[in-house]
């Protein structure tokens, strides 16, 4: 304990108290401190807006004044006793945020325990008391999640200052601040999510071009010349499946994610560690992502590029499959290499993007190797080609890398980039304006049910409410289930290669029969059949997430309707959200079989024991290990993905049951407060 400094003493110059009393008589102040605010507590039980109330108010407010007074005078007195003895306050430890954070943290818990899980140690639960309490936890732990992130200014919450920042950079969001000032000075709280939805929009500036190409289609070349860089290696064997994202920044770096450790911030000189197949094999430093940072002039524009080597490899598969590997691209190039002209591989990739509703431009690469008669014959051919195949023209540009032929790839870029940027640009600027606009309906809305009579619910009325409230609660119940059921059917897809052997090994053996026993590889036919295997099996999790996206649609579409809402959410609100699914590639296979010349004598049977043993004991520990740093990617993309539908859901159900909630309690105003709230509409009507 440390020693409480006391200056007065008594007649004989003794101190009046020592250490242990002084301390002791502080502590006792506190605890009178204590007691006296449990005391104000309790007063105010009769105005308070508790769920449950402990107390039954039958103090008058003129007894409540008075109390109060008494409350003051104690106070005053505790503080003149301390003073007076020269015993110093302690100022408090612990913030009033922390406080509350802790006592959130409690509330997350408590609520937590109400899922069936523990429930069911009561009792047992049917399947509708199950999903009942499923919702009950998920509404309760979405809006606790919420305060929490208000409480401390992360998930976005920090709206005041994100808008601040944004209206200094010259944007157009001065409705948008003034909404959320009534927002938060009326305490229309369920209205923050959307608030910050509309600034993840208006932040994201970024005009999104991805790159497709086989190898050595010269796709590194194009970034470089574009970028007017070297930065990214040529000549070198890429991490397959290994999306690079480059975009503006101060000064050249390279961010590093992993799959199994935070990521590492390093020079541009180290990308060949992490991006080529040489320093990288396999992916073997489980690299999942890399961000390129360049002080690129082009990239001032806004312009950001992805190159997504491994792509191509998709373009075999369905269009349902494909999709879900795009990634969020504004464009997409397809680079085909003059040499080798137009393949199905890169039929397939404008098509996967054209299902994906992505623009694509096709490039020739190399054109400089073409005289310029051969030039306009392949760019015609590759359009016709294109145009016949895919079912609708694409436009076609040759372009070249080298000084001779370098004003071929500026022109491109000069007269169709920057405009069709800027024209994205311009669409997404529509975008956010559209939606501040009818964010202010529904706030004016939200504002006028304050003031407007409250006409008498109807029975049939308070049974609209409930049911609309019950299935809102659903909607909460179904994220809690799906979130349980796509970790569990994650695990379940790439934990089990049983089926994968039973594929493989007649293939395999059909191979080598068909050869007469005589070597030839199969690795080719054992990447395919690897890819397509782990893709069937992780797609039934992407199509679940899609269907829990599409009844949260319905909910809340049906909800709107259901409370004569009129602005209800857009056709695409949750299934547009779900996007860049990892790729899962296993990169470069090798298997060897040896079977001995006479096993064509032993039979079909011997022939696929053998390929099977030889094919499990190469294969297994290589796919073992591919798979242990996909099951992360992927499980923290289902995760990712829920997350994302359970917030844009909880913005929209917020309004809803706080609608709801105005409309049966119905809230009672003075002239004055009637008259404020009035005017608060007419200041969001007014025009800028």
């Amino acid at each position: 304990m440390t020693d409480i400094p006391l200056s007065r003493k008594d007649k004989s110059g003794k101190k009046l108290f020592n250490p242990q009393q002084a301390n002791r008589l502080r502590i006792g102040c506190q605890h009178v401190d204590q007691l006296l605010t449990d005391i104000e507590t309790i007063l105010n039980t009769g105005f308070s807006s508790a769920a449950f109330p402990q107390y039954r108010p039958d103090v008058t407010p003129v007894r409540h004044q008075c109390i109060e007074d008494y409350i003051v005078q104690i106070r005053s007195r505790l503080i003149q006793v301390l003073k007076s003895t020269n015993i110093p306050i302690e100022q408090p430890k612990v913030s009033v945020s922390k406080a509350v954070s802790v006592r959130l943290t409690a509330i997350s818990i408590s609520v937590d325990e109400l899922r069936p899980s523990y429930m069911k140690g009561y009792g047992s639960l049917n399947s509708e008391s199950e999903s009942e309490l499923n919702g009950i936890v998920g509404e309760m732990q979405a809006i606790v999640k919420q305060l929490h992130q208000f409480l401390n200014e992360t998930g976005g919450q920090n709206i005041t200052e994100r808008l601040s920042r944004l209206q200094q950079e010259d944007n157009n969001l001065a409705l948008l601040s003034r909404i959320e000032d009534v927002v938060t000075r009326l305490g229309l709280v369920e209205f923050r999510g959307i608030i910050a939805s509309i600034l993840d929009r208006a932040e994201d500036k970024q005009f999104e071009i991805a790159v497709f190409g086989r190898v050595s289609s010269g796709k590194s070349s194009l970034l470089n010349a574009i970028l007017e860089t070297d930065i990214l290696p040529v000549g070198v064997t890429p991490v397959t499946a290994l999306p690079i994202h480059i975009g503006q920044g101060d000064e050249p770096s390279i961010t590093v994610s992993f799959a199994d450790r935070d990521p590492v911030k390093t020079g541009t000189e180290h990308l060949h560690e992490y991006a080529t197949e040489q320093d990288n094999p396999s992916n073997k430093k489980r690299v999942s992502r890399i961000r390129i940072t360049l002080p690129s002039p082009r990239l001032k524009e806004g312009i950001g590029f992805v190159d997504t080597p491994g792509l191509g490899s998709l373009a075999t598969s369905g269009a349902a499959e494909t999709r879900a590997y795009l990634p969020n691209a504004d464009l997409g190039i397809v680079l085909i290499d003059s040499g080798s002209t137009l393949t199905a591989e890169d039929l397939g990739t404008i098509m996967a993007l054209r299902e994906a509703a992505v623009p694509v431009h096709v490039l020739i690469s190399k054109a400089d190797l073409l005289s310029a008669q051969d030039c306009t014959r392949l760019t015609d051919y590759v359009r016709d080609q294109i145009a016949a195949r895919c079912g609708e023209p694409y436009p076609v540009w040759p372009v070249s890398v080298q000084s001779s032929h370098r004003y071929l790839l500026n022109q491109w870029y000069t007269d169709h980039i920057l405009p069709f940027s800027a024209m994205a640009k311009a669409l997404k600027e529509a975008s956010v304006q559209r939606k501040i606009g009818l964010l202010r309906e529904s706030v004016v809305s939200a504002l006028q049910s304050r003031v407007e009579p409250t006409a008498p619910l109807t029975p049939e009325m308070k049974k609209n409410f409930r049911e609309v409230e019950a299935a809102i609660r659903q909607g909460n119940g179904w994220i809690e289930e799906k979130r349980l059921e796509t970790m569990r059917m994650s695990e379940i897809a790439l934990s089990d290669l049983t089926g994968l052997w039973s594929i493989l090994v007649p293939a395999i053996a059909d191979r080598i029969t068909s050869t007469n026993g005589h070597e030839t590889s199969s690795d080719d036919l054992i990447w395919q059949t690897v890819m397509h295997y782990i893709q069937e099996r992780i797609i039934p999790v992407h199509d679940l997430i899609q269907s829990l996206a599409t009844r949260l649609q319905v909910i809340t579409k049906g909800s709107a309707s259901a409370l004569a809402i009129e602005v209800s959410p857009d056709e695409q609100q949750f299934n547009s959200l779900i996007r860049d699914m990892p790729i899962f590639d296993p990169g470069d296979i090798s298997v060897t079989f040896s079977l001995p010349v006479y096993s064509s004598l032993l039979g079909r049977n011997h022939i696929e024991k053998t390929v099977k043993d030889q094919l499990v004991r190469q294969l297994k520990p290589f796919l073992k290990s591919s798979l242990t740093d996909y099951s992360r990617l992927f499980t923290r993309w289902s995760e990712s993905m829920i997350q994302t539908l359970e917030r844009s859901y909880e913005d929209t159900a917020a309004q809803y049951r706080a609608q709801i909630t105005r409309l049966q309690n119905g809230i009672d105003h003075d002239s004055d407060e009637i008259r404020n709230i009035e005017e608060e509409i007419a200041k969001l009507r007014e025009p800028l």
